[in-house]
């Protein structure tokens, strides 16, 4: 579960990026965040992540 620290030290590292999804997507995608509890930002980096280790992209 995040804290209200974490969500700051995100706001000051970061910026905006739009993505175009389907609406199930899109709620499929907020439905994982909440069940998580996190933020959808923090549910991408975690998805991302773990993207880079199955195709051995390194971190930038």
């Amino acid at each position: 579960m995040e804290t209200e620290g974490d969500h700051a030290a995100d706001e000051r590292d970061s910026i905006v990026v739009s993505l175009r999804l389907t609406p199930q997507l899109a709620a499929e995608f907020r439905m994982e965040a909440a069940r998580r509890g996190v933020r959808l930002n923090k549910l991408f980096a975690e998805v991302w992540d773990q993207y880079r280790k199955a195709a051995n992209v390194p971190a930038r």
